[in-house]
C-alpha cells in the first residue's frame, strides 16, 4: 500500500492516507452529510481519503498560474468553514472543491498584480457540478490507467515527488541511490507517464486497428500537438481520424499537468 501523510483539520494529527482509498460517490455524500452535521472526524475522512485525488486537481487547475497547495489549502478551508455552521456542500464535494479552486485560479488571473492580465471574452463553459464531476472522473481514469501501465519503480518515483511533494533527495535516501540517478529516473518517468496517457487515450476512442497501431509508431518524448511529430503518417492518421484527434485533445489537457 502506498501511503501518504496527512494532517486532520480536527486535531492537528499526522494520520497515513491510502492513496488509492479515494471515496466511492456513495460514501462521500454520507461522509459530507455528517460532515456538514458538525462531525469533525467525518470531514477528516473525507479529506485523508481523497487527498491524492485532490492534489491532482489542484495542481492542473493552478498549473503556473498557483501553487496547487495553497490552492487546495484555501478550498478546503472554505469547504471546513461552510461544515462548521451547516452550510456547506453534502453532494459532489470534490467537484465543489474543484469549481472554488477554479474560481481562484479565475480571480487570480483577473487581479492587477497578475502577470497574465485580466480575461477578456471569458468564453461561457458549462460549470455544473454534473458537469465537472464527470470530466474530472475521466481524466482521473484515464490517468490512473495510464499510471497502472508504467514500470513499478518510475511509478513510485513520480507518485513520491508529484503528489506526495517530497524532494528527490529525500526519494533517493528511501531507495538507497544517488540523487543524480533518481533525478533520471524521475524524468524518464515524467516522459513515460505522458506517452501513456496518450496510449490510453488513443485505446479509449480507437476507430480500429490503425489507431491502436498508432501508439507503437509514438516517440518516447510525445508532443503537445501531433503536427510537432517527425512522423508524417502519424500526423495525417491524427488530421483523418476524429477519434485520434479526441485522444489528442484529452492528452494535452492532462499529460502536461500530470508529469509537470
Amino acid at each position: 500500500m502506498h501511503t501518504i501523510a496527512y494532517i486532520t483539520p480536527d486535531t492537528g494529527r499526522v494520520v497515513e492516507a491510502d492513496d488509492s482509498a479515494s471515496l466511492s460517490d456513495a460514501d462521500e455524500s454520507v461522509l459530507a452529510a455528517l460532515a456538514n452535521a458538525g462531525d469533525r472526524a467525518a470531514a477528516s475522512e473525507y479529506f485523508a481519503r481523497n487527498l491524492p485525488k485532490l492534489r491532482i486537481i489542484a495542481r492542473a487547475i493552478g498549473s503556473d498560474i498557483m501553487d496547487y497547495e495553497d490552492l487546495l489549502s484555501d478550498a478546503a478551508a472554505t469547504v471546513l468553514d461552510k461544515w462548521t455552521v451547516g452550510t456547506g456542500p453534502t453532494t459532489y464535494v470534490t467537484a465543489y472543491l474543484a469549481q472554488a479552486m477554479r474560481n481562484r485560479v479565475r480571480d487570480e488571473l483577473r487581479s492587477p498584480r497578475s502577470r497574465v492580465g485580466a480575461l477578456v471574452d471569458e468564453p461561457v463553459i458549462d460549470q455544473s457540478p454534473s458537469h465537472r464531476r464527470a470530466d474530472w472522473h475521466r481524466e482521473y481514469d484515464l490517468l490512473r490507467r495510464a499510471l497502472r501501465s508504467m514500470p513499478a519503480d518510475q511509478r513510485t518515483v513520480l507518485l513520491a515527488t508529484a503528489v506526495d511533494g517530497r524532494k528527490t533527495g529525500e526519494v533517493a535516501t528511501e531507495f538507497g541511490r544517488d540523487p543524480g540517478s533518481v533525478y533520471s529516473l524521475l524524468r524518464r518517468a515524467k516522459l513515460r507517464l505522458r506517452r501513456a496517457i496518450l496510449a490510453v487515450a488513443i485505446d479509449d476512442n480507437a476507430r480500429g486497428a490503425e489507431c491502436r497501431a498508432l501508439v507503437k509508431r509514438l516517440p518516447d518524448a510525445v508532443p503537445a500537438r501531433p503536427d510537432q511529430l517527425d512522423n508524417p503518417v502519424v500526423v495525417a492518421h491524427v488530421r483523418a481520424c476524429d477519434g485520434c484527434a479526441t485522444a489528442w485533445s484529452a492528452y494535452d489537457s492532462l499529460a502536461q499537468a500530470a508529469a509537470a
